[in-house]
């Protein structure tokens, strides 16, 4: 009777183990799709502390100052609008032209008043480096790191912008002094 009982114990335990295994397994799967480690495509993520590339920050008038980036394409309906309007931001605001592929398909862009434009070749470096696959996006840089970023429908409006941009409207590190 004795040995019936253990053996029932063992085959409690072999099951138990068995249904824990299982369970790491989808816990370990449910982390990799969450950290983007999946062939599935998943949407870009601009990430914030992120060291701008070099020559972005070459051409950002004065990057000890806050400067919001904004792309945009002469493709994207929603980019001609925002960039039309951009001369309604306050403070600096830098704007970069994402290239077509297979030339512009779109009316010409009309940029508003900006602090500067960044050259094609900056905007496209920008785009690798943070691998963008739409716009517009905004990127809120303080001394050449991303400290924020907003894209897709958080920027369907320059009042939108204007309040992504309005979070940004201390330098943290001049409100001690």
């Amino acid at each position: 009777m004795l040995e019936v009982g253990f053996a029932i114990l063992a085959v409690g335990c072999a099951a138990l183990s068995v249904g824990v295994a299982g369970l790491l397994r989808r816990i370990t799967d449910v982390k990799l799709a969450l950290g983007g480690y999946t062939d599935e495509p998943h949407p870009f993520v601009i990430d914030m502390g992120r060291l701008l590339p070099e020559r972005v920050l070459e051409e950002i008038p004065r990057v000890e100052e806050d400067a919001l980036i904004l792309l945009g394409s002469a493709s994207c309906h929603l980019c001609h609008d925002l960039l039309a309007e951009v001369g309604l931001l306050r403070r600096q605001v830098v704007v970069g032209v994402v290239p077509e592929p297979d030339g512009p398909d779109g009316s010409p862009l009309v940029v508003g008043s900006c602090s500067a434009t960044l050259t094609e070749e900056a905007t496209s470096e920008l785009v690798r480096a943070f691998e963008i696959d739409h716009v517009p996006v905004a990127i809120v840089q303080r001394d050449g790191y991303v400290v924020g970023a907003s894209y897709g429908t958080d920027l369907e409006s320059i009042e939108k912008l204007q309040q992504f941009w309005e979070m940004f409207g201390e330098n943290l590190a001049e409100v001690g002094r």
